[in-house]
């Protein structure tokens, strides 16, 4: 016989033990022996919505190690790396159009049609590009998001209805919300609410799924240099594939030296 025992706890312990739960993921490791540098670049929508989660606790693990953050566009980032300027960097794997850099894919994002709460499409039981294409649609512009979007409606036989380009998601989920029309976008930037407070549903496409790749790239020589003391930077989530950088290694006495980041759905 399996007996089940349900600990009803007070909203505000709930408070603290999620409070108490954040501060120990802060608690700063004083051990780590790593005392460099590392240039990382990163494109919008990854450093708006993935990164900052993983750059604190990194900055926790390896307090000595100095981060040096740039935002840039896809095509900035890749001749950055070419040109050594910065060491890796996170973007959109599909769009990465140089051969000369090594790529390592860190997770996967679907990509899901958004809806207004009482859209009609919520109520049918299997969702086809076909029907989004008599549906007003927003297409999101940030990141080369438009070009994406064509290259998987390209391999239907169907073309989206576009009454808004906007590079800003916040557009993209009130339109939404507000039921002006419906968007295809990665989980990873879905929201349920918009900024008037009022619900957005996703529904998962019947056609094959859409994939939203996010990598690490560094320049493809530096995966043939040596790795420095099994530096890495590995992610608390069990979710995300560590990213490994490799640098020439150095010295230790060598300091500030660059080293050998549920929601309700339809389904």
């Amino acid at each position: 016989m399996t007996v089940l025992f349900v600990i009803l706890i007070p909203a505000c312990d709930q408070f603290a033990i999620l409070a108490g739960v954040d501060e120990a993921l802060r608690v700063t490791n004083n051990e780590s022996a790593i005392e460099s540098s590392v240039r990382v670049a990163a494109s919008y929508t990854l450093l708006g919505y993935f990164l900052p989660y993983h750059l604190q606790r990194i900055a926790t693990l390896y307090p000595g190690l100095s981060i040096r953050l740039h935002e840039a566009r896809r095509d900035e980032i890749e001749e950055g790396l070419l040109a050594d300027r910065y060491d890796i960097a996170v973007l959109l794997a599909d769009n990465v159009a140089s051969s000369g850099l090594a790529v390592e894919r860190i997770f996967a994002s679907t990509r899901r049609l958004w809806v207004a709460s009482n859209h009609s499409l919520l109520e049918k039981r299997s969702v086809t590009f076909a029907d989004v294409a008599k549906e007003p649609f927003i297409m999101l512009t940030v990141d080369e998001a438009a070009d994406t979007a064509m290259r998987y409606w390209s391999k239907t036989d169907y073309q989206p209805h576009v009454i808004l380009q906007t590079s800003s998601v916040e557009a993209v989920r009130s339109m939404v919300a507000n039921g002006s029309g419906v968007a295809i976008l990665s989980d990873m930037v879905y929201r349920p609410w918009s900024l008037e407070g009022k619900r957005i549903e996703t529904i998962t496409l019947a056609n094959p799924a859409l994939q939203w790749r996010a990598a690490s790239h560094t320049h493809a020589t530096e995966r043939s240099r040596p790795a420095c003391a099994s530096s890495s930077i590995t992610s608390a989530r069990p979710s995300i594939r560590p990213i490994f950088l490799t640098r020439p290694c150095v010295s230790r006495a060598q300091r500030h030296v660059r080293p050998a980041s549920g929601h309700h759905q339809r389904h």
